[in-house]
């Protein structure tokens, strides 16, 4: 992985100011060590971008998430993680960091909070206030084998188009 221009990490600055915010559980890649210093080495702007490059590459969660939000609503989600951490497998779960995710929701200052899964379900609902400004929308996680999982997702990407007024 080679060094940002300053010209692309203003890019994904502002790629990475979307009215929805939405947690999945945590990203898991085959060397998450090399990951990790690409991360250290390029910065939180590369860190967002990577995140959504791997999402959408091919994988469950990204194939789900596309089906049942569609390409215009994706493009209005910055998707982040209940943790920094990052796993070597998708078995690897790891505990949701309270203080990463509300520095996310302080940075991007969203609309929407868009949930995926029990973990980020349980992380949100455990640090909303009635102060919070932003909605907050649940679903399952996408690659959820659970028999609801897909009108889960579809009533979720209803709620977000109906709150953004599309």
């Amino acid at each position: 992985m080679s060094r940002l221009t300053d010209d692309q990490i203003e890019y994904q600055r502002r790629q990475n100011c979307r009215p929805v915010l939405a947690f999945l559980q945590n990203m898991w890649v085959k060397h998450p060590e090399r990951t990790k210093a690409a991360i250290a080495r390029d910065g939180e702007e590369f860190r967002l971008t990577l995140m959504r490059m791997f999402l959408f590459m091919g994988c469950k969660t990204g194939r789900n998430l596309t089906k049942t939000f569609g390409d215009e609503l994706i493009e209005q989600i910055t998707f982040e993680e209940t943790t920094r951490e990052i796993a070597g497998d998708a078995n690897t779960i790891f505990p949701a960091d309270l203080i990463h995710m509300r520095a996310c929701i302080e940075k991007h200052q969203p609309k929407i909070v868009l949930a995926f899964g029990q973990i980020a379900h349980d992380a949100v609902s455990s640090m909303r206030t009635a102060a919070d400004p932003w909605v907050y929308v649940s679903a399952h996680h996408p690659a959820s084998r659970h028999p609801t999982s897909w009108n889960s997702l579809l009533a979720a990407a209803a709620k977000v188009q109906n709150e953004l007024g599309h």
